[in-house]
């Protein structure tokens, strides 16, 4: 472990706004989690949370480090595990990234085939959390600890995260539904049936297929409200759940919650789905997509 493993400990105790609680998360004593924050705060040199009989708050030293801190974590993992990988680095594996928002399901029912077709090919299945800190860097870093991820393929994203694209499919934009709110009970949805209900989407300006929909919603159907959402993440989902809004979604992530159905719309807007790589892939990576891309050619 790169970091300070004490990091892990404060934001638990943050998330949780107790050292009773935390204790619980992490299965040791209230007592051991005192000590153990007492001891950062000393090794530190600042104050990380104010303690009151009201319970715990954070320090403005305490929110600074929560800020930071999910991204600290996450550049130690993934440069742990790169080189951990550069021990092991070959030419002919292909490292393919998963969170439960980039599933990779567009790929089950293919593998018989890519194996039959490029046999000396290996693949590792790379779990990563797919959140603020993490998921940009991801996509900008294609080819260096993840060669491949699924996801929307689009020009302006492409842009923006300096990686490439195949598209393998169309996906129909489709609605996650509270499974406690009335519309999860329909087979399919019509535009009428989002009126006056609170529509959780992408912020403008990073998806080009879903800026359409929201002018077309915005100039023609002005009873949905629009609420703008930073990147798609499980807590996203839960979000959802609590507050029964709507979510813009795909069928592709009909996992990603227990508690969310993902129900198809009547309004004919889909989004390019498919495969995200390095600008300048290996020789491995491009004969994946080539074989990929000729397998799926009229398969969906």
């Amino acid at each position: 472990m790169l970091y300070d493993s004490h990091l892990d400990i404060f934001l638990k105790v943050a998330e949780a706004g107790s050292f009773s609680k935390a204790a619980n998360d992490l299965f040791i004593t209230p007592s051991a989690v005192i000590k153990q924050i007492n001891l950062f705060e000393k090794n530190l040199g600042v104050t990380l949370f104010e303690r009151s009989p009201r319970g715990l708050q954070l320090t403005a030293a305490g929110r600074s480090l929560k800020r930071d801190a999910e991204g600290m974590i996450a550049v130690c993992n993934e440069a742990e595990f790169h080189a951990k990988e550069a021990m092991l680095e070959r030419d002919d594996v292909i490292r393919i990234g998963m969170s439960p928002i980039t599933p990779i399901d567009i790929l089950n029912g293919l593998w018989g085939s890519i194996l039959s077709k490029e046999p000396r090919l290996h693949y590792q299945m790379i779990p990563f959390d797919n959140n603020k800190a993490s998921a940009s860097r991801i996509l900008s870093n294609l080819g260096s600890t993840i060669d491949i991820v699924t996801g929307i393929v689009d020009r302006k994203m492409l842009e923006d995260n300096v990686c490439s694209g195949t598209v393998l499919r169309r996906e129909p934009l489709c609605i996650g539904v509270s499974r406690t709110h009335p519309l999860s009970l329909r087979s399919s949805l019509k535009l009428e049936d989002l009126e006056g209900n609170c529509l959780m989407m992408p912020r403008p300006g990073h998806i080009e297929s879903i800026d359409r929909l929201r002018t077309f919603l915005t100039e023609k159907h002005p009873g949905v409200q629009i609420e703008d959402a930073d990147i798609y993440t499980v807590e996203i989902y839960n979000q959802c759940h609590e507050t029964r809004s709507l979510l813009l979604s795909l069928q592709e992530w009909s996992g990603v919650h227990p508690m969310i159905r993902i129900v198809p719309v009547e309004w004919g807007y889909d989004v390019p789905y498919g495969l995200l790589y390095a600008r300048e892939p290996s020789s491995s990576v491009l004969r994946f997509i080539e074989v990929v891309s000729h397998i799926t050619e009229g398969s969906f």
